[in-house]
C-alpha cells in the first residue's frame, strides 16, 4: 500500500491512516488553511475519462443531508489522479469494530440501529438513490453515537473498475441481493442487504458463507436458513419478518425499507416479564455455576430492557472472556466504559483481555487508567508490571 501521509488532496493534507477498505483507504486530513480535521477517503484506482465522469456525477447525487448519512464536505481528483471524498470524521469508529463478527446483539440494540439505518435508506430511496453496499463496515458512529451510513453510491463506481480484492469483495457480496448480483439493483436490494445484517446480529452468523462463487449461488438459488436453527430464542414473528425481507424476488419483500423496519420493530418489541436487576442476578448465578451460555442469554435480556446498563455489558464481557471469546469481551468492556467512563474495574478487565491477546501496549494503557481511577486495585498493578515486562521483551 502506498504511503500517502503528507500528500494533499483538495484542501486537505493527509496526517494519518484511519482504516482500509475495499474501495479505498481512509485518512485523517487537516485543512491547509483553517486547520480543521476531516476524514479523507482515497479510492484505490485511477479513473478513465468516462469513469471519471461517472464518479463526479455519482458524488454530486450522493451529497445527501440526513442525520444518519455521513456528511460529504468535498470531492475531487488528487495526487496521481486518484479520486477522493472528504467526509465528516466519525470519532467512534464503525459498527463492525464495536460489534465484531459473530456477536449477537440484543433486540433493543437492533431496534435502535435498524430505525436509524432504515430512516437514512428510505430518505435516499425517496431521492431515487440506491446505496448498493449496506454492511457493518459502512455504518459509522458519529460524535453523539448516532449511526451514520457511509459510501453511498460508491459501489457502482468501484465495481465497474474491477478494483476490489477478493477478500473485500466477499465482505460486500455476503450482503448482496440476488438481483444486484445479476446487475439489476433496485431499492429492495438495500432492504435485502439490511436483512442480512439483521440476520447476522440475531444469529451471530450471516445466512450464507463461502467463497465468491458459493455466495453468488446461495444468494440467487438457496433459501435463507431458519434463524431459529442458530438461535432458539428468536420468535417465529421475528423470523418471518427477516425471511420475508430475504425473499429472492424483490416484489415479495416489504414494499419499502421503512416498512421492513417497522415490522421488525413490532416483532422484536415484546420483552420478558422480569426486571433488568432480576436478569442480571440470574446471569451472575449462571456464570458462577459455569453455565456460560445461559449467563449470556440472561445478560442479553437485561440489556434488552436497558441498552445503557453498563454492569450488564461488563458482566457479559467477563463471561465472554471466561469462554476465551476475547473480541466479544473487548466489545462489551468498551461499551461498559463508554457508558461509565469512571469504571476502574472495566478498564482493568479490558486491560486483562488485551493482555490475553498479547496486545501489551493497550493492556498497559488500560491498567494505568484503572489505577488512576482507583489506586486500591493492587491486582492490576501486578498485571500492569507483567504486561510492561512482556512489552519490553517484544522490542
Amino acid at each position: 500500500m502506498a504511503d500517502r501521509i503528507g500528500q494533499r488532496f483538495g484542501d486537505y493534507r493527509l496526517t494519518r491512516l484511519l482504516g482500509q477498505g475495499g474501495f479505498g483507504d481512509v485518512y485523517m486530513g487537516e485543512h491547509v488553511y483553517n486547520h480543521t480535521s476531516a476524514a479523507v477517503k482515497v479510492l484505490k484506482t485511477q479513473l478513465t475519462p468516462d469513469k471519471l465522469k461517472d464518479f463526479i456525477n455519482e458524488v454530486r447525487t450522493i451529497r445527501l443531508r440526513h442525520p444518519n448519512i455521513v456528511p460529504i464536505l468535498d470531492f475531487g481528483i488528487g495526487e496521481e489522479d486518484l479520486p477522493f471524498l472528504v467526509m465528516e470524521y466519525a470519532p467512534n469508529g464503525t459498527l463492525l469494530y464495536r460489534h465484531p463478527r459473530g456477536t449477537r446483539l440484543p433486540p433493543a440494540t437492533i431496534i435502535t440501529y435498524v430505525e436509524q439505518l432504515a430512516s437514512a435508506l428510505q430518505y435516499a430511496h425517496d431521492q431515487r438513490l440506491i446505496h448498493r453496499d449496506v454492511k457493518p463496515e459502512n455504518m459509522l458512529f458519529g460524535p453523539n453515537n448516532e449511526l451514520w451510513l457511509s459510501d453511498f453510491g460508491l459501489a457502482a463506481v468501484a465495481h465497474s473498475t474491477h478494483s476490489m480484492r477478493t477478500q473485500d469483495a466477499i465482505g460486500t457480496w455476503t450482503y448482496m441481493a440476488p438481483e444486484q448480483i445479476q446487475k439489476k439493483p433496485r431499492p429492495a436490494s438495500d432492504q435485502y442487504a439490511l436483512a442480512v445484517v439483521v440476520y447476522e446480529w440475531l444469529c451471530g452468523t450471516p445466512p450464507f458463507t463461502g467463497d465468491l462463487m458459493q455466495l453468488m449461488y446461495q444468494h440467487i438459488y438457496v433459501p435463507a436458513p431458519s434463524l431459529r436453527e442458530h438461535n432458539s430464542t428468536i420468535s417465529s414473528a421475528v423470523e418471518q419478518v427477516v425471511l420475508r425481507a430475504l425473499e429472492k424476488e424483490p416484489q415479495k419483500r416489504f414494499g419499502t425499507i421503512q416498512g421492513f423496519a417497522q415490522a421488525l420493530v413490532n416483532a422484536l418489541a415484546p420483552v420478558p416479564q422480569k426486571t433488568k436487576e432480576q436478569w442480571l442476578k440470574e446471569g451472575d448465578d449462571h456464570r458462577i455455576a459455569g453455565r456460560y451460555k445461559e449467563a449470556i442469554a440472561a445478560y442479553d435480556c437485561a440489556i434488552q430492557l436497558d441498552s445503557n446498563h453498563a454492569l450488564a455489558y461488563y458482566n457479559r464481557g467477563t463471561t465472554y472472556r471466561d469462554l476465551k471469546e476475547y473480541q466479544k469481551a473487548l466489545a462489551d468492556y468498551t461499551r461498559a466504559i463508554d457508558l461509565n467512563p469512571n469504571s476502574a474495574l472495566a478498564y482493568g478487565a479490558r486491560g486483562r483481555t488485551y493482555y490475553y491477546l498479547k496486545d501489551y501496549q493497550r493492556a498497559v494503557k488500560d491498567f494505568d487508567r484503572s489505577l488512576e481511577l482507583d489506586s486500591s486495585q493492587t491486582w492490576f498493578t501486578s498485571q500492569k508490571d507483567d504486561a510492561y515486562r512482556q512489552l519490553k521483551g517484544q522490542k
